[in-house]
C-alpha cells in the first residue's frame, strides 16, 4: 500500500513548484473535485484532484501577507524556504 504524502490543500495555503512558480489556493469546490490557484504573477488555474496530487511542489509561508521569493543580486528567482512542520507565518 502506498501512502499519500501530497498535502492536502487548503484555501489560503502557498507552495512553489519545482520550476520555483509560487501559488497561492484560492478556492475548494469539494462537489466538482477542483482546486483553484493563482500564481505569484497573477495567473488564476484550476486543477482536478488528480492533476493536482500530480504536481511536484512544497509548501511556503507567505511573508507579511504576501510571499515574496528571494532573488539574487541579478534578480533572478531562488528557491524558496519551506515551511517547517509546526511552524507559525
Amino acid at each position: 500500500m502506498t501512502q499519500n504524502t501530497k498535502p492536502e490543500p487548503a484555501v489560503g495555503d502557498w507552495f512553489i513548484t519545482r520550476r520555483g512558480e509560487v501559488l497561492e489556493v484560492i478556492a475548494i469546490n469539494d462537489e466538482a473535485g477542483t482546486i483553484e490557484v493563482q500564481y505569484y504573477d497573477g495567473q488564476v488555474r484550476e486543477y482536478d484532484l488528480e492533476s493536482w496530487h500530480m504536481l511536484s511542489f512544497m509548501p511556503v509561508s507567505p511573508l507579511d501577507g504576501g510571499f515574496l521569493p528571494p532573488q539574487d543580486k541579478h534578480g533572478h528567482t531562488r528557491r524558496a524556504i519551506p515551511c517547517s512542520a509546526g511552524a507559525k507565518a
